[in-house]
């Protein structure tokens, strides 16, 4: 019992802290007297918004722009969310405005690079808070487990990813991927730099995930932990995404959506990542 509470309070308090890291204004609203620099952090490029294939929604009219994104898909939906007789937007035609970004070669070798570190941040969170999460929500009635995974794929996701893109924009990104590009680019050009640079990150964070998933055997396969890799971290901008863009319009029929998702992404996780306790049985 203490174990599961103390695995829940550090679930709750990590999970505000990674809402507040990508959203600082959050905590200067909650609280204005937590200035961070002050101990040499600076968040203001590790907030949302600079995530890869986020979007700009919500700070185009601050005439920021970093790209149109998830965040922009799904401002497109929230009229149809909330408001019943809406005709839906035109999937295809979001999908296709996505793929037709100018940096999108290199906004989707951030994306993945990204998604490949979560592996390890996610042994890590596993350890700490998350397998016990887990076994107390397969131990409840099935209608309440889907709920309950969910919930907790949700808050797992949220942790693993914040932390992930912390330590790649302040240690891989600023230390070793500047220091690489600042090397190449005086001996060849800058294109060739950012190319070489980017290809070599890519090819050493794969084998390094490849080689710690044979040594660990955490997800049985490594096909699927990198599957589950990548579905987290999408999963991860859509629901950042969500929170907000629907964080001021809670309605009934938002509520309902969201817990629809919720479900939604108990089933996915079960059918494809599933727990090895349940795989067992």
């Amino acid at each position: 019992m203490i174990r599961r509470f103390f695995a829940f309070v550090l679930a709750v308090g990590l999970t505000a802290a990674a809402l507040f890291m990508m959203f600082p204004s959050w905590l200067n609203a909650v609280a204005p007297e937590i200035n961070l620099s002050r101990y040499g952090i600076d968040i203001s490029r590790l907030d949302i918004y600079h995530f890869p294939f986020y979007g700009s929604a919500g700070r185009r009219a601050e005439g920021e722009d970093t790209g149109f994104g998830v965040s922009d898909m799904v401002e497109a939906y929230a009229d149809y969310v909330e408001k019943s007789g809406q005709t839906p937007p035109s999937f295809g035609a979001l999908w296709s405005r996505l793929m037709s970004r100018d940096d999108l070669i290199q906004t989707l070798y951030d994306f993945m690079i990204v998604a490949l570190l979560t592996i390890p941040v996610y042994m890590l969170v596993r350890l700490l808070a998350y397998n016990t999460l887990y076994e107390m929500a397969e131990s409840t009635m099935w209608l309440a487990r889907v709920f309950l995974r969910g919930i907790v794929a949700v808050s797992a996701s949220l942790v693993t990813v914040s932390a992930t893109w912390f330590l790649y924009k302040r240690l891989l990104f600023q230390v070793i991927l500047q220091n690489a590009y600042s090397w190449l680019t005086q001996l060849t050009s800058v294109k060739f730099a950012l190319n070489a640079t980017n290809i070599v990150i890519l090819l050493v964070t794969v084998c390094a995930v490849i080689a710690l998933l044979r040594a660990t055997l955490f997800r049985g396969s490594v096909f699927t932990s990198i599957l589950g890799a990548v579905m987290r971290t999408l999963l991860y901008i859509v629901l950042i995404a969500v929170i907000s863009i629907f964080i001021t319009r809670m309605t009934t029929r938002t509520i309902l959506f969201m817990l629809a998702a919720l479900f939604a992404i108990g089933l996915v996780k079960d059918v494809f990542l599933p727990e090895k306790k349940r795989r067992a049985r």
